[in-house]
């Protein structure tokens, strides 16, 4: 298993208004958002941005205006295999339509290695320390089992108490402490 990793995504103006939906794509695919800014790089910061491609893409002068052009949403992501996997969602067809704008030609920027996400990352965020997530095992931090009975059971108890919405009763059912979950493990 390979371990986790950070990547960069920029999601340049044309496709900021997808920017909810394409967040929402990567945590569904295990993404975790560490960090997240607006930026607005002129084209000198754009251009040293993508310096590793200035004499190997043909489509360098692109890149640099679509960064230059108006503001856009950098966002660190982590996962196991970040950089790959990331890479992967991108080249999908149904998922495509996110990542790339038809109408321009702009694409969502991502890191292609993991050498290039460290790179960007440091450039973009100088400030932050990015330190090395550990490994967590997932069922010994949530018991999934009793929040799932938990919630089924009250959303049960609150149709036949005469509730007529779920929404009414999960605010306090979440919220009144229990001897069947223990808040410290969830």
């Amino acid at each position: 298993m390979s371990a986790i990793e950070n990547t960069l995504i920029i999601i340049k103006p044309n496709l900021l208004s997808n920017k909810n939906c394409i967040l929402q794509l990567l945590h569904l695919n295990g993404f975790r958002m560490t960090h997240r800014k607006t930026i607005c790089c002129s084209p000198e910061q754009a251009a040293e941005f993508y310096k590793e491609l200035e004499n190997t893409d043909k489509y360098f002068a692109i890149k640099v205006m679509a960064l230059s052009n108006q503001p856009s949403e950098a966002v660190v992501l982590n996962r196991y295999n970040a950089v790959n996997v990331l890479q992967s969602l991108m080249k999908l067809p149904s998922f495509s339509h996110y990542f790339c704008n038809p109408a321009s030609g702009d694409r969502i920027h991502a890191s292609y290695s993991k050498e290039n996400a460290i790179n960007e990352i440091k450039y973009i965020f100088p400030n932050v320390v990015i330190e090395p997530s550990r490994k967590y095992n997932f069922r010994s931090y949530c018991d999934r089992t009793k929040l799932t009975k938990l919630v089924v059971g009250g959303i049960v108890n609150a149709f036949r108490s005469g509730i007529e919405s779920p929404r009414q009763c999960l605010p306090n059912l979440l919220s009144e402490p229990t001897d069947e979950l223990n808040f410290n493990q969830c």
